[in-house]
């Protein structure tokens, strides 16, 4: 009995010093690792590739590892194949900057033009405008044109400046003769309620080229040619007086050259 008993302390005491030699080794090896990716981060800076595909491969194990196939992916994106990304993302959903690589492909799917491709990668509405503004207009590109234009609206309801990349979407929108005059209105409408200065235009449908007036008045409201026709002259009249308050000094003027809303001086 007294045998028994020393052998079984005898291996408690070796499971011990096996685990405790282990739990060093681990530590040993985590320290390792702090150090080369240390090193990886260095030689990627100076743009010492040979040094980071060396090295990468030995970092697999460690948690930090995923922040540097982000960098590599991004680094190269307009060359990555979509299965890269889509992978990427799906196995790190909690890491903030896979979070916004989304939105980031689809913006590069659009400048490859490939517009199937963006919605397999994206089946539903990314996170950002500029992506946005692409995954409606790739569902104009592939025949959706109810959903394309619905996004449109929601997207063009705003009194901010939108990416350039909404030009395109919202250039199709108009020319389809589905833009409906009071959207336009609203916008402008919103756009004096930010005190924003404002000229619409066909190629300037984001308003990018936008500017504030000293006083932050809206100095020309340009609308488009569709508004006089499409719209009735009691709607236009509304507008005037939800819109031109300065006194009574603004005029809605029909087309005639260069038509709109233009604030009269005294």
């Amino acid at each position: 009995m007294e045998k028994a008993k020393q052998v079984v302390w005898r291996l408690l005491a070796a499971s011990v010093c096996v685990m405790t030699i282990s739990h060093a080794a681990h530590a040993d090896s985590l320290d390792e690792q702090r150090n080369r990716y240390a090193q990886i981060k260095q030689a990627w800076d100076s743009k010492q590739m040979d040094t980071v595909q060396a090295l990468m491969p030995t970092l697999k194990e460690y948690p930090l590892y995923p922040y540097l196939e982000y960098r590599q992916i991004t680094d190269d994106l307009m060359n990555q194949p979509t299965l890269t990304v889509a992978n990427f993302i799906q196995a790190n959903p909690t890491l903030p900057p896979a979070r916004t690589l989304q939105s980031r492909f689809v913006n590069e799917l659009a400048r490859r033009e490939d517009w199937r491709g963006l919605l397999a990668f994206s089946p539903e509405k990314p996170g950002t405008t500029e992506a946005q503004c692409n995954f409606y207009y790739a569902k104009w590109a592939t025949g959706q044109q109810q959903e394309a234009w619905s996004g449109a609206k929601d997207l063009w309801l705003t009194g901010k400046n939108l990416p350039n990349a909404c030009d395109s979407l919202f250039g199709a929108w108009r020319a389809s003769g589905q833009q409906d005059p009071l959207a336009y209105l609203e916008r402008i409408r919103l756009a004096r309620s930010a005190g924003l200065s404002r000229t619409y235009s066909p190629g300037d449908e984001s308003g990018q080229h936008a500017s504030r007036d000293h006083a932050g008045r809206a100095d020309a409201l340009r609308l488009p040619d569709h508004f006089h026709s499409g719209s009735s002259a009691r709607q236009r009249s509304q507008f005037c007086a939800d819109v031109c308050s300065l006194d009574g000094r603004d005029r809605f003027h029909p087309p005639d050259g260069g038509g709109g809303l233009y604030q009269r001086g005294a």
